[in-house]
């Protein structure tokens, strides 16, 4: 197996190959049915599972590209950018690529305007910010991650 590439010949090798992502847990896969979509995505993509945790995260069940690999791929594709803040609070950069300019913020007051800071409502109708935003790393991580994420679709 080249690059050790999934290999399938049928829907239930990739089935099989999805229950084995699942029940190990070493690839995030939080419902039954995302190891299959990390193997279908593995399979079409040409790439490892381990390229996979290193380029995607699953989000409702679908692959989404994590910010980093998006920032490293802008870079490899000439862009650039520089980080202007990157806390807790907030978190500023300016991003480049061929002539276009874009400076991009992103404030924790202006990210809690937004619905995906909050989890579903309670039984009495109340939304509450979700437990991973609850640390300050983690909402310098969600921050940083939202204005590249943006931004590199904006430019690239």
């Amino acid at each position: 197996m080249e690059n050790a590439l999934i290999c399938a010949k049928d829907v239930s090798d990739l089935e099989r190959i999805g229950k084995a992502f699942e029940t190990s847990g070493m690839f995030g896969c939080a419902a039954q049915g995302q190891g299959l979509v990390l193997a279908m995505t593995c399979m079409t993509e040409r790439i490892s599972p381990l390229q996979f945790i290193n380029t995607y995260h699953i989000i409702d069940g679908k692959p989404s590209m994590r910010a980093d690999a998006m920032l490293a791929k802008f870079v490899e594709r000439g862009g650039k950018y520089k980080v202007v803040a990157r806390t807790s609070e907030e978190a500023k950069a300016v991003f480049e690529k061929d002539g276009n300019k874009l400076e991009a913020s992103l404030t924790w007051d202006d990210a809690q305007k937004e619905p995906f800071v909050y989890g579903k409502k309670d039984m009495h109708g109340n939304r509450k910010v979700k437990d991973n935003w609850a640390t300050p790393r983690n909402r310098m991580q969600m921050l940083w991650a939202r204005i590249v994420s943006d931004s590199i679709r904006v430019l690239d």
